[in-house]
C-alpha cells in the first residue's frame, strides 16, 4: 500500500482537504436538512396545498375537542347510582 503513494509523488494528507469540524457539521446539518425536505415533499405535486389542508385538519380537530369539553355534562346530566 505505502509504494503505490510514493508513485504519486505526495503523501494521502497533501490530497485531502483539510476541513475543520464545524464546518463539516454545518455541512453534514445543511444535507440532513435538504434530505428531510425532498422527503417530505415526495410524491406531492402541490406541497402548500397539502400543508393548507393539514392545518384545516388540525383546526377542526382543536374546534370539536374544544366543544365537547364545553358541552361537558349539558348532553347528559343525569347520573344513575346504583346502590
Amino acid at each position: 500500500m505505502g509504494i503505490c503513494n510514493s508513485c504519486f509523488g505526495s503523501s494521502s494528507t497533501d490530497l485531502t482537504d483539510e476541513v475543520s469540524a464545524t464546518e463539516m457539521r454545518a455541512k453534514q446539518l445543511a444535507a440532513a436538512e435538504k434530505r428531510a425536505q425532498e422527503n417530505a415533499s415526495r410524491g406531492i405535486g402541490n406541497q402548500a396545498k397539502v400543508q393548507q389542508w393539514q392545518k384545516h385538519q388540525e383546526n377542526l380537530e382543536k374546534q370539536e375537542k374544544a366543544a365537547a369539553a364545553a358541552a361537558g355534562d349539558r348532553d347528559n346530566p343525569l347520573k344513575w347510582q346504583v346502590n
